[in-house]
């Protein structure tokens, strides 16, 4: 019986750094929750060309129509924002491009009577170089 009992206190004392250190890595190292603005930007507007391309396929159904083109002005208002924060000219212009196109889908949804809000690209400011 004492040979099982210090059997088992030497495999948990072994497993003990094991333990710990597995623990102790993971919780130290912690990972930006925030993703890269560009990044970002790049995937708001894949987003966006999609929900272009998902409003010219919806055909005369309203409910599709008006899904697409909200997708395509939400991707707007955060690419708009984004630029925002990086404040350089290219982001500015992904803005007002952004913009326009979720202008143009409400042009588009003015039978279905579901036009969101486009976002104001004007009030982007860019204080940095063209990229």
């Amino acid at each position: 019986m004492k040979n099982v009992a210090r059997l088992a206190a030497v495999l948990c004392l072994g497993a003990l750094p094991l333990v710990t250190s597995c623990g102790g890595a993971t919780m130290s190292r912690r990972e930006d929750a925030r993703p890269d603005p560009q990044r970002e930007m790049d995937e708001q507007e894949a987003r966006l060309h999609a929900a272009e391309q998902a409003l010219e396929q919806a055909g005369p159904a309203c409910d599709e129509r008006c899904h697409a083109g909200g997708s395509i002005c939400d991707a707007a208002r955060r690419i708009c924002e984004l630029a925002s924060e990086l404040g350089d000219d290219r982001s500015a212009g992904r803005c007002q491009t952004a913009s326009a196109s979720c202008t143009e889908a409400n042009d588009q949804l003015t039978a279905c009577h579901c036009a969101h809000d486009a976002p104001d690209a004007g009030r982007v400011k860019s204080s940095g170089p063209e990229l």
